[in-house]
């Protein structure tokens, strides 16, 4: 009987499925680039446009967007290249929590947690802003 009891006492407690469906999430997504990176400066630059575009468009209003960058291609990122605000991510990288960084390349977070990664200013269009954009759209629902 008392195992009945507690049955139904931690059913009463118990959460129901997709309670938190209606939670926003933190979506950040963070740029890593190096100065004398040939592709980097063509995401970079205004002529081109592409990292203008994103950051005027309705997408980048919904999410937080950070730039990594450091001198050479062949250089590691050392804390003073990440912005304010990316402290956690500095940690993360130190630890080698997730894999090195191509560049140009992003990396796509959910609540501080990797769930992509693209390189190459030709997987922007067709492959990472289309991923971005699911997970706008999931955190709007």
């Amino acid at each position: 009987m008392r195992w009945l009891l507690l049955f139904v006492v931690l059913l009463g407690f118990s959460l129901p499925a997709g309670a938190d469906a209606g939670a926003k999430h933190e979506v950040t997504v963070v740029y890593w680039g190096s100065a004398d990176c040939r592709w980097c400066r063509h995401w970079e630059t205004a002529d081109d446009g592409m990292e203008k575009s994103f950051m005027a468009s309705a997408d980048f209003k919904q999410l937080k967007y950070f730039r990594v960058k450091n001198a050479r291609l062949a250089d590691d990122y050392g804390k003073e290249n990440f912005p304010a605000g990316l402290g956690w991510l500095w940690e993360r990288y130190e630890w080698k929590d997730f894999p090195h960084p191509w560049r140009p390349g992003w990396q796509i977070f959910v609540d501080r947690k990797l769930v992509d990664t693209f390189y190459g200013t030709n997987n922007w269009q067709t492959k990472a802003l289309p991923r971005i954009q699911e997970l706008l759209e999931k955190n709007r629902d």
